[in-house]
C-alpha cells in the first residue's frame, strides 16, 4: 500500500520549475525556444514513478508561465516514410502527432506550427503526404506547416550548416511570443534542429534568442543508480538510452550531475555550432555542460524518498515483465531484452 501514498508534491515542483524557467527566459533577453523532453501530456511513467505527479503537469506548468507561449510540433519525414511506430501506444508517429495536436487543444494549448524535418528527395513524398494529412484535419485552424531540409554532412560541415544551404534554407517560424515550446511524438523528430535553425535566423535579424529543455528524467541531482534514474533506462530500453555522469558539469562546477547519452551528444553539437554562429558575448555560449541546457527541478518535488524509491522499483519490474512478454511474442528484439535484463540487475 505504501506505493499508493503520495511521494511527490506537484505544487512544490511547479513552483521551482516556474521560477527556473522565468530566470532562463530573462537570461536570454525575453525569447526562448523550449524543448520538451519526454511526454508533454499524459505522462504515465512520471505519475507511476513519482506518486503525486499529475500526468499533465508540464501542460499546467507552461500554461501558468508569465511569458506568452506558442507551440510547435516536430516530426521526421524519414520516420513518416518508414511508418515508425511509438513504442508505448503502438501508434504511427504521423497519427500520434495528429492525436497530440487535438489532445493539447482540449487542454488549452493551441498549435502554431508543425515542423517536418529531414526532408530530402527520398522523403519529399512522405512529407507532402503529411502536409496534406494536417491540412485535412486542421485546415481551418491556421497551423503553419514548415519543412526542414536535410543538410549534407550534418553536423560536421559548419560552412554549409551556417549558410543559405543549411539553416538558412529551413522554413522559419516568425516567432512573436516570449517562448516557443517544441514537442514531438517521439525521439529523433528534429526538435533541436528546429531550435538551432530558428536561433540562427534570429541572429541574422539581430535577435539573441536562447534554447533550453524541460527534463523530468533522468533526475540530474539524484545518484546515477537511484531507482528513479534506473527506471528511465527501463522506459527507454527500446531506443537504447542510458544514463551517464556529466563530466563537463563536474569539471565546470565541481558538482556531480546525471545526464543521458543523447543529450551528451546533442550538447557537443550545440556547442560546436554555437561557437561558430555567435559572438563571444552571446549568452548562448554560457552553457558549459549538457546539464546546463536542462531546466530540471524534479527533486524539489520529492517529499518522501522511500515511497518514490519503491514506486520506481515497481515500475522497473513492471517494464521488465512486459518486455519478457513482448519478447516471447516476437514484438521486441533480443537486444532490447538484454538491455532490460541489465537494467533489472541495477536494483
Amino acid at each position: 500500500m505504501s506505493i499508493l501514498q503520495k511521494g511527490f508534491d506537484e505544487r512544490r515542483y511547479v513552483r521551482a520549475e516556474s521560477a527556473a524557467l522565468k530566470r532562463r527566459i530573462k537570461f536570454f533577453g525575453g525569447r526562448l525556444y523550449l524543448e520538451i523532453g519526454g511526454k508533454f501530456y499524459n505522462d504515465g511513467h512520471a505519475s507511476r514513478v513519482l506518486p503525486g505527479y499529475d500526468p499533465d503537469t508540464k501542460v499546467r506548468l507552461l500554461k501558468r508561465s508569465e511569458s506568452r507561449v506558442e507551440l510547435v510540433h516536430c516530426i521526421s519525414s524519414l520516420m513518416i516514410r518508414q511508418g515508425k511506430f511509438r513504442g508505448d501506444s503502438k501508434v504511427m508517429y504521423s497519427d500520434q502527432l495528429v492525436n497530440d495536436i487535438r489532445a493539447l487543444r482540449k487542454k488549452g494549448m493551441q498549435t502554431e506550427a508543425v515542423f517536418i524535418s529531414r526532408v530530402s528527395g527520398r522523403t519529399k513524398r512522405a512529407a507532402d503526404a503529411m502536409r496534406r494529412k494536417l491540412q485535412r484535419n486542421f485546415g481551418k485552424s491556421g497551423i503553419e506547416i514548415l519543412f526542414g531540409y536535410e543538410i549534407p554532412d550534418y553536423p560536421r560541415d559548419l560552412r554549409t550548416i551556417l549558410s543559405n544551404r543549411g539553416y538558412g534554407r529551413q522554413d522559419c517560424l516568425h516567432a512573436e511570443k516570449g517562448m516557443t515550446v517544441v514537442t514531438a511524438p517521439g525521439p529523433g523528430s528534429g526538435k533541436m534542429a528546429f531550435c538551432m535553425a530558428q536561433m540562427y535566423m534570429d541572429r541574422r535579424r539581430g535577435v539573441r534568442s536562447g534554447y533550453a529543455k524541460v527534463e523530468t528524467f533522468p533526475v540530474w541531482n539524484l545518484p546515477i543508480d537511484h531507482p528513479v534514474n534506473v527506471a528511465y533506462e527501463a522506459a527507454t530500453a527500446d531506443i537504447g538510452d542510458y544514463n551517464m555522469l556529466d563530466r563537463l558539469h563536474r569539471a565546470a562546477y565541481g558538482i556531480t550531475a546525471v545526464n543521458y547519452n543523447r543529450d551528451v551528444n546533442n550538447f557537443a553539437i550545440l556547442r560546436r555550432i554555437t561557437q561558430a554562429m555567435t559572438a563571444e558575448d552571446d549568452p548562448l555560449r554560457a552553457y558549459r555542460s549538457p546539464t546546463d541546457m536542462g531546466i530540471g527541478c524534479t527533486k524539489a518535488g520529492i517529499i518522501d524518498g522511500n515511497i518514490v524509491r519503491q514506486s520506481a522499483e515497481v515500475e522497473i519490474l513492471r517494464r521488465y515483465w512486459q518486455c519478457r512478454h513482448d519478447y516471447a511474442a516476437g514484438r521486441v528484439s533480443g537486444t532490447v531484452m538484454r538491455r532490460m535484463e541489465r537494467v533489472l540487475g541495477k536494483i
